[in-house]
């Protein structure tokens, strides 16, 4: 036992990291290309019972990147296994999931509510995410809460 005992707090100390994981990629990837490890937003993809790779995701995630496009023209810098095919960490591991990232010069400008109104009626599922959503809808939901809270007391 003490021998392996030591050997993981040598890993751990030591901040062990797998060069080839789809994690320490990803991360390289962002820092890359962003400039830092996380972009402003992120979001998952899917299509009713669609591989990632089939050609009916693909038209579809261009429509819904289109929507945004114009609905947010200062979305910038795109993440996703379709900007960066040989990208196939970006892939979940049963093949219908997909991601996409981008940036914004200034995040705090828009909300969720506007996300989803820029790709309204585009055929992919799209569940928004990223720390600036978070620091916006965080806060909300917690005053929604409790205002109910007090309502009820």
């Amino acid at each position: 036992v003490y021998p392996a005992f030591t050997a993981f707090s040598k890993l751990r100390s030591k901040g062990f990291t797998d060069p080839n994981s789809e994690s320490t990629l990803t991360d390289a990837m962002f820092s890359r290309y962003y400039k830092s490890p996380s972009p402003d937003i992120f979001a998952v993809l899917s299509l009713h019972g669609t591989k990632v790779t089939d050609p009916a995701f693909n038209s579809a995630y261009f429509d819904m990147k289109l929507a945004l496009i114009s609905n947010i023209p200062e979305a910038t810098s795109f993440i996703s296994y379709f900007d960066f095919p040989r990208f196939h960490g970006s892939i979940s591991e049963d093949g219908y999931k997909t991601f996409i990232s981008f940036r914004l010069p200034d995040p705090s400008k828009y909300s969720l509510e506007d996300y989803q109104k820029a790709i309204y009626g585009t055929s992919l599922k799209v569940d928004f995410g990223g720390s600036e959503l978070a620091g916006q809808e965080i806060p909300k939901r917690l005053g929604e809460d409790l205002a109910k809270i007090e309502a009820g007391a």
